[in-house]
C-alpha cells in the first residue's frame, strides 16, 4: 500500500512540474504587464549652495578629518599602494567641495585640502616605476596634506 501511495505522490509531483514548466501546450502564458510610461527627462542635478556655506565647510571637515588623518598616519608608517590616495580619499576630497564659501581664508584652506589630496594621488602615480602597476608600493610624502588639515582645523576652531 505504501508503494502505491508514494507512486501516486510521485505522479502528482511530476504533473505539477510539467504544468509549472510549460509542459501543458494548450495553456497560453499570461501576457506581460504593460510597460510604465518613460519618466520625463529632467536636467542634471546641480549642487545647491548651502544656507551657510562657511559653517557647512567646517561641518564637512569635522566629519572627514579622522579619515584623512588616519591616511596621513598610514603614509608616514611606510609604503602604500600607489592607488591608495585615489581610492581612500576620493570621498573625502568630494566632501570638501562646498559651493559659496564666503570667508576668504576658509575658502583657501578648503581649496588647499582638495589640492593636497590631488597631490597625494599625483605622487602615487609618479612613483610607480615604468612598467609597474598602481598596486606597487610607494612612499608618499603627506607634508602638504598635514599642513592643509592643520590650517583648516585652526580656521574651523575659530583661531
Amino acid at each position: 500500500m505504501r508503494r502505491i501511495h508514494s507512486g501516486v505522490v510521485g505522479l502528482a509531483l511530476a504533473a505539477v512540474l510539467l504544468v509549472g514548466c510549460g509542459g501543458a501546450p494548450d495553456v497560453p502564458a499570461p501576457a506581460p504587464p504593460p510597460m510604465p510610461p518613460a519618466p520625463a527627462s529632467t536636467p542634471a542635478a546641480v549642487p545647491a549652495v548651502p544656507a551657510d556655506p562657511d559653517a557647512e565647510a567646517c561641518l564637512r571637515h569635522a566629519a572627514t578629518v579622522e579619515v584623512v588623518r588616519n591616511e596621513i598616519l598610514a603614509y608616514e608608517a611606510g609604503p602604500v599602494a600607489a592607488i591608495r590616495p585615489a581610492l581612500v580619499l576620493l570621498a573625502a576630497r568630494q566632501a570638501y567641495v562646498v559651493l559659496g564659501v564666503q570667508d576668504r581664508e576658509r575658502a583657501l584652506a578648503v581649496a588647499e585640502v582638495i589640492n593636497a589630496i590631488g597631490d597625494l594621488d599625483a605622487q602615487g602615480k609618479a612613483l610607480v616605476p615604468p612598467g609597474g602597476s598602481e598596486l606597487d608600493l610607494v612612499q608618499l610624502d603627506p607634508t602638504r596634506i598635514r599642513a592643509a588639515m592643520d590650517a583648516l582645523d585652526r580656521i574651523c576652531a575659530g583661531g
